[in-house]
Formats: C-alpha cells, sequence, structure tokens
C-alpha cells in the first residue's frame, strides 16, 4: 500500500499518509452506510474498507465492543491506475476549467496538485 491514499467520499476526495491514519479518521457507520464507494492507493491499487467488531475487557470486568474500521489491500497489484486517474481529473477538473491540461499529467502530478489543493485528513 503505497501513500498516499485516496477515499472517494462521494465528492470529497480524501487524502492520508498511512492506513492508520484513514481508519482513525473514518467512521465505522459512514463504512457501513457505504459513504465511501472506493478506495486507491498512490499506484491505483484498489484498497477495501471493512468494519471489524473489537471485543475488549476493562478492569478485567466489563465486555465492551466498538466497531473499527480497517482499510487493506483488495488486490496484489495495481489494476485501478485509470480508475483514479479519472476520478483526480474529475475533481480537480470542477475547479478549473482546463480539463485537457490535466489530462495530459501523469497519475503522480495529479496526486501532487490534488493532495495540494484538498490536503491531508
Amino acid at each position: 500500500m503505497t501513500p498516499p491514499l485516496v477515499v472517494d467520499g462521494k465528492g470529497d476526495l480524501l487524502f492520508f499518509r498511512s492506513a492508520r491514519e484513514a481508519e482513525g479518521y473514518l467512521e465505522a457507520q459512514d463504512v457501513l452506510n457505504h459513504e465511501y464507494p472506493r478506495a486507491f492507493d498512490s499506484e491505483g491499487r484498489l484498497l477495501r474498507l471493512t468494519v471489524r467488531e473489537q471485543k475488549r475487557r476493562v478492569l478485567g470486568l466489563f465486555k465492551l465492543s466498538s466497531d473499527d474500521v480497517v482499510l487493506e489491500e483488495a488486490e496484489g497489484h495495481a489494476s485501478y491506475a485509470g480508475d483514479l486517474r479519472e476520478l483526480l481529473i474529475s475533481r480537480l477538473g470542477s475547479l478549473t476549467p482546463e480539463t485537457g491540461a490535466l489530462e495530459a499529467q501523469t497519475l503522480q502530478r495529479l496526486l501532487e496538485l490534488a493532495v495540494r489543493h484538498f490536503g491531508y485528513r
């Protein structure tokens, strides 16, 4: 999983430096409600968002459970680079009328532009 990690927030692009940051920021209920339809690493590898129930004991007496977000690779190789490019061009294109100039950029350059504009979470 190569950062930055990109999560499609149905209109918003969310960028994270690590899976741990994404897991800490994203809410389990939003993942369960499919608020994040797609996630990628910077190479175009598809990532999977899931929710796992964690059971813990507090002071050895009380059982508590919580739902934790888990971000993991959905594939071993980067076969969605084209989808990631389209997503980045679409979101960046809504900010500038020169979409043609964006289409000429490399995936790495599009990621740099998007992170500069949207920032990390």
